[in-house]
């Protein structure tokens, strides 16, 4: 293990995090710290958490036993699984740099090194145990699903960083085997929904039973085994572990009839997509504050937000459409009355003046493009918000100047502004201050 030391760094992280409540400025900059190890140094690449290198300002590593840090660039990151790729201009760094091999999926009570430096000292740490459990769970950077190796020994704040399809329903019911012309030694899932915006709309059907997927056998609750002898594991965890583009085979039971499919493994967008580490997108508009919606924003209030937006047939049909809400309202006396506790964070915004709202773009083009007396904002649960226009316009002048907001929208929306300001009326124009 000793001689395997210098290919541990310290990462030494200043970042600037969105401010999710005022999404047009930033929050006051934190230092932190993380672990990393090299995994190639002829490519001179170093891994890490994407966590420890979020929303960095400055990055700087430094290997075990050194004294200097050295300055290192980002690569490339993966919030779904936590990894980010960084690497370091210096020749120094490299010079007795060792490389650590990436491994395989470790197996139950294999027994494991924790090594990183942990908050509390700037000595690397090495802690010693077993795995304990592989499963399928949901990683905290990214809210989603993913494989997950459990092992019985201290990890603690800094260490991070170390080395160390449809809808399916499950098949465990008779009847509904029987239903669904499955025969009685065959075992699957069966397909409930198909998003419009994958490339499995155009292969599997509703209906379909899911048996195999890269011809391992899936089970009546939805697990596969990966290797002889190992445990099983979700069947998403052969998905998950391809990477984008990569041939993918479906094994599926149509109507009675075997069928084998060919798809490409991809990274479909999301409704309610995890946007913790992406630049804050905004509109405001009379102190309204516009933003669409994200699985960390809304919390758990998630699912009732996609109860809420299903409940009024609406589906997830397009790549760019987003699901828009109200982050916060600015006091204003024009808006006195209104309140978040009336148009909560999960509260979906369906249309503006009767025209259905997309996305957050629409949120944009139509508040200028406003010509009536009033405009009126309409939210799920038969909610409605409504404004005399001329006043509103006035109250976002005022607002943008009241807390130093530099537009009416963010930057990413900017365009679509212009554009809407081409056909909006002249106060319209002057209140975006665009």
């Amino acid at each position: 293990m000793s001689s395997q030391l210098k290919g541990i760094v310290q990462c030494f992280t200043n970042s600037v995090w969105n401010d999710w409540q005022r999404p047009w400025s930033r929050a006051t900059p934190e230092a932190s710290t993380g672990s990393g190890f090299v995994i190639s140094t002829c490519r001179r690449l170093i891994i890490t958490n994407a966590h420890v290198v979020a929303f960095a300002s400055t990055l700087q590593v430094r290997k075990d036993g050194d004294f200097d840090k050295h300055v290192a660039q980002i690569l490339a990151v993966s919030h779904q699984t936590d990894l980010a790729i960084v690497t370091v201009a210096s020749d120094a760094f490299w010079l007795d740099a060792i490389e650590l091999p990436l491994g395989e999926t470790p197996r139950l009570q294999q027994h494991v090194d924790v090594v990183g430096f942990p908050i509390g000292g700037n000595s690397v740490s090495i802690t010693s145990g077993v795995v304990s459990r592989i499963n399928w769970s949901v990683y905290s950077q990214s809210r989603e699903a993913n494989l997950v190796v459990t092992v019985d020994t201290a990890i603690n704040n800094g260490n991070s960083g170390g080395p160390a399809m449809s809808d399916g329903h499950t098949l465990e019911n008779e009847a509904l085997r029987r239903f669904v012309l499955l025969p009685p030694t065959a075992s699957g899932i069966l397909v409930q929904h198909v998003p419009k915006v994958s490339n499995l709309d155009a292969v599997l059907r509703v209906g379909d039973v899911l048996t195999a997927v890269d011809g391992m056998a899936i089970s009546n609750d939805g697990r596969v085994r990966r290797e002889k002898g190992a445990s099983p594991l979700d069947f998403r965890v052969v998905v998950t572990s391809k990477l984008v583009g990569e041939s993918l085979t479906l094994s599926v039971f149509r109507e009675g009839a075997r069928l084998e499919l060919a798809v490409a493994a991809e990274n479909p967008p999301k409704l309610l997509p995890s946007t913790w580490y992406s630049p804050a997108s905004y509109v405001m508009f009379a102190g309204l504050v516009f933003v669409p919606l994200s699985a960390e924003l809304v919390e758990e209030g998630a699912y009732h937000a996609e109860l809420l937006y299903a409940g009024e047939g609406l589906k997830h049909k397009s790549t760019s459409q987003q699901m828009v809400s109200v982050i916060q309202i600015l006091p204003h006396e024009l808006t006195l009355g209104y309140s978040e506790l009336e148009f909560p964070a999960h509260l979906p915004l369906l249309a503006i003046d009767g025209a259905p709202v997309h996305c957050l773009a629409d949120v944009a083009a139509a508040t200028l493009r406003s010509s009536g007396e009033w405009i009126c904002f309409s939210f799920a649960q038969g909610r409605r918000l409504a404004l005399p226009l001329a006043e509103a316009r006035r109250a976002t002048t005022e607002l943008l100047a009241e807390h130093r907001i530099p537009a009416v929208a963010s930057d990413d929306i900017a365009a679509a502004v212009r554009r809407a300001t081409e056909e909006a009326p002249a106060a319209a124009v002057e209140a975006a201050l665009v």
